[in-house]
C-alpha cells in the first residue's frame, strides 16, 4: 500500500512528499503508547497502573500524541523515501502535520535530494608536475633559519643594513596633519584625543630591516641611516595593493617620519658538530643536514599533492555543472561559522561578544561552501559508479590513526564517532579520497590503508 500521497518538486534538488499513515497503524501505535504510559501513570484515587485508558488519553493527551508522532513519522518517512526512490542529503523538514482522532495521520516532509549528475571526462587533467627534489641551497637556508633563532643580536656603531634589527620611532605625519586641521572647540581636548590623535603620535618599534612582514618603504628608508638620524618616507596604499583603505580602495599616500635609535647585528652560532648536537639528537652536521633535507622533501611532497589535488578538483567541477541543493549549502555555511566560533573560543574570545557581522561572514562563505558541496556530491557519484569500497581493515587503520592523533584508544574513538553519528561520514570521506587518488593515477588502496588521510585529520 502506497503511503506517498504526492511528490512535488519545490526547488532545485528539493522535494516535498505528502505522506499518509493509515488509520489502523495510527490506532495500533496509539494503543501501544497509551498502554506504556498507563503502566507508570499515577493519579489521585487510582493505584499505579490502574488508571482507566480513557482517563490516560485525556490527562496525558500531549504526551500520548507526541510519543505517537515520534514513533510513526520517522518510520513512515523511511518507507516513503524508499517508495519515491529518492536519496535525501539531510534529515527532512516536517510540516503540515494532520493528526486527529479516527483519521489517518498525514504530514509533509520536505528534503534536499541528490541531483542527477552525468559523469563526463574523468581523464586528461592538466596537473602540475610533482616536485620533491630539495636543492642544497634550500637546506642551507633552513639550517640558517635555526641558526638565526639561536643567534645573538649585538649593538653596532654603523649605518643600518638589510638583515639588521633596528629600534626606531615612527610618526604618521598624515594622521597628525588631519588631526591638526580638524575643527575642535576649546575645552574639548580630552574628548578629541581619539584614535586619530593616538595614531599621529610617535610609536617606538623594533623591526628587522628587509623582513617580509615589514613595509618595504620603511626598510628602504632606514637602510643606510645611522642611530640618531631622521628621515621621511611615503607609503602608497590602495589600487589593488590588497590592503584596502575603507574608501573603495582608491590610492592614498601617507607620509611618515622615522628616527633611528639603535642598530643591532646578528651573530649566528658556527655551523659545527656542537651546534648540531645542541639542536637535537644529531651526531654531527651531516646528520642534521640529512634530516633537514628529508623534512623539506616531505613538505614539498605534501605541497605537491595539495596542488595536484586542488587542480584536479577545480577541473572536475568545471567539467560537471549541476544544481547544488541550497539547504545542504546552508548547512555547510552554518558548519563553517560554527568552526570559526569554536576557534575564537579556543583563543579566549567570546563569539557572542565579538563585534562580528555574522550575516556578512555567511554571505562571504557561501561560494566556498557551495564549491565544497559540489565536489562531495561529484566524488560520491564517481565512487558509486566505480564501486569504490573501503575495507574494514582500511577503516580500522584510519580509526587507529585517529586514536594516535588524539592520544586515545581505537575503541574509544570509534565509540565517540558512533555516538556523534560520524562513522558513516568518515567512511564516505575515505571513499572520496580513494576516488581522488584514482583520478591522480595513484594506488588508492595503499594510500588509504596507511591511515594518514585528510578524513582522519578532519575527524580529529
Amino acid at each position: 500500500m502506497s503511503v506517498v500521497l504526492s511528490n512535488e518538486e519545490v526547488g532545485p534538488c528539493r522535494r516535498a512528499l505528502k505522506i499518509e499513515v493509515p488509520l489502523p497503524a495510527v490506532e495500533a501505535e496509539s494503543q501501544r503508547v497509551v498502554g506504556s504510559i498507563r503502566k507508570s501513570a499515577q493519579l489521585p484515587g487510582f493505584r499505579k497502573g490502574k488508571v482507566p485508558e480513557s482517563l490516560v488519553r485525556k490527562r496525558f493527551k500531549e504526551e500520548v500524541e507526541g510519543e505517537i508522532l515520534e514513533r510513526l513519522v520517522p518510520r513512515y518517512w523511511e518507507q516513503a523515501q524508499d517508495e519515491a526512490g529518492i536519496v535525501p542529503l539531510l534529515p527532512p523538514e516536517i510540516a503540515e502535520v494532520h493528526f486527529h482522532a479516527d483519521e489517518p495521520l498525514t504530514f509533509v516532509a520536505t528534503v534536499d535530494i541528490k541531483p542527477e549528475i552525468e559523469l563526463r571526462n574523468l581523464e586528461d587533467f592538466d596537473l602540475p608536475e610533482a616536485e620533491t627534489e630539495t636543492k642544497p641551497a634550500e637546506v642551507d637556508e633552513a639550517i640558517n633559519q635555526v641558526r638565526r633563532q639561536r643567534g645573538t643580536w649585538n649593538p653596532v656603531e654603523r649605518e643600518a643594513a638589510r638583515g639588521d634589527r633596528v629600534s626606531l620611532t615612527i610618526t604618521d605625519l598624515s594622521a597628525a596633519a588631519a588631526f591638526d586641521e580638524a575643527d575642535t572647540e576649546e575645552g574639548d581636548e580630552a574628548e578629541t584625543e581619539s584614535a586619530e590623535a593616538k595614531a599621529a603620535g610617535p610609536r617606538d618599534v623594533e623591526i628587522e630591516v628587509g623582513d617580509a612582514s615589514v613595509w618595504e618603504e620603511l626598510s628602504l628608508a632606514v637602510t643606510g641611516l645611522a642611530a640618531g638620524r631622521k628621515t621621511k618616507f611615503t607609503r602608497r596604499q590602495g589600487e589593488g595593493d590588497g590592503e584596502g583603505n575603507g574608501e573603495g580602495d582608491k590610492a592614498t599616500e601617507r607620509e611618515f617620519e622615522v628616527q633611528l635609535e639603535a642598530v643591532k647585528e646578528l651573530e649566528m652560532p658556527p655551523l659545527d658538530d656542537d651546534f648540531a648536537q645542541g639542536v637535537g639528537d644529531f651526531a654531527d652536521v651531516a646528520a642534521l643536514r640529512a634530516t633537514v633535507e628529508e623534512q623539506l622533501a616531505d613538505a614539498k611532497r605534501k605541497e605537491s599533492v595539495r596542488q595536484r589535488e586542488s587542480a584536479l578538483l577545480r577541473q572536475l567541477a568545471e567539467r560537471h555543472p549541476f544544481p547544488v541543493p541550497g539547504g545542504v549549502v546552508d548547512h555547510e555555511v552554518k558548519h563553517m561559522l560554527e568552526d570559526y566560533a569554536m576557534n575564537l573560543a579556543r583563543r579566549g574570545v567570546d563569539p557572542e561578544k565579538a563585534e562580528l557581522d555574522w550575516q556578512k561572514m555567511a554571505d562571504e562563505a557561501r561560494p566556498q561552501a557551495e564549491g565544497q558541496v559540489r565536489i562531495r556530491l561529484l566524488l560520491d557519484t564517481i565512487a558509486q559508479e566505480r564501486e569504490v569500497v573501503i575495507t574494514e581493515d582500511q577503516f580500522e587503520r584510519t580509526i587507529a590513526s585517529l586514536a594516535r592523533m588524539q592520544g586515545s584508544s581505537a575503541p574509544k574513538v570509534r565509540r565517540s564517532l558512533d555516538e556523534a553519528g560520524k562513522l558513516n561520514g568518515l567512511r564516505a570521506q575515505l571513499k572520496r579520497e580513494a576516488v581522488v587518488r584514482q583520478l591522480l593515477g595513484e594506488d588508492p588502496v595503499e594510500e588509504v590503508a596507511d591511515g594518514e588521510s585528510a578524513a582522519a585529520e578532519e575527524s580529529a
